[in-house]
């Protein structure tokens, strides 16, 4: 149980960036921070993004939570998450990102709370392809103290040779 938590995370956020190779590299991470939390529910909020692509925050959202509740999290339903800030007047992934942990707890009642900010997203087309990149950064941080449990980065880059597969 151990080692799948602290392999799920880097998980996600390779799965997030969509499916095929990831370019980069690996490094030893210190997880000790996570399994002294251990949480067990994460609120996955609205990313924040240096994209122009108006899809990139939405489609990483959607990436990102599956692996997390495939590797035994509660995470909790995005349209419900979206609803709450909306209700209460935040609407975008900066202002999201900005709430008080401790209010987050309160609200939601998670562990943990996952951010996301979204480096890259978009395709440059070419003579005859394109080139697909995605770029994210993401962070879980504990809910009862405020403290980061885990960092990471991750890239996924498309050429666009798959023979016209999307």
């Amino acid at each position: 149980r151990e080692m799948m938590k602290s392999s799920v995370l880097a998980v996600a956020l390779s799965a997030m960036v969509l499916a095929g190779c990831a370019n980069h590299h690996l490094k030893v991470y210190d997880y000790s921070a996570l399994k002294q939390s251990d949480p067990r529910s994460i609120l996955v909020v609205m990313p924040t993004s240096d994209s122009t692509d108006i899809r990139a925050e939405s489609s990483v959202l959607a990436q990102a939570t599956v692996p997390l509740a495939e590797r035994g999290y509660y995470v909790f339903p995005v349209a419900l998450v979206d609803e709450m800030f909306r209700q209460n007047g935040l609407t975008n992934g900066h202002d999201i990102q900005q709430a008080p942990v401790r209010k987050l707890r309160e609200i939601f009642g998670a562990d943990a709370v996952m951010y996301l900010h979204v480096e890259e997203y978009g395709a440059r087309y070419q003579v005859v392809s394109s080139v697909t990149t995605v770029t994210v950064k993401g962070k879980l941080v504990d809910l009862k103290t405020g403290k980061t449990l885990w960092e990471g980065r991750a890239k996924h880059v498309d050429n666009g040779s798959n023979g016209g597969g999307g």
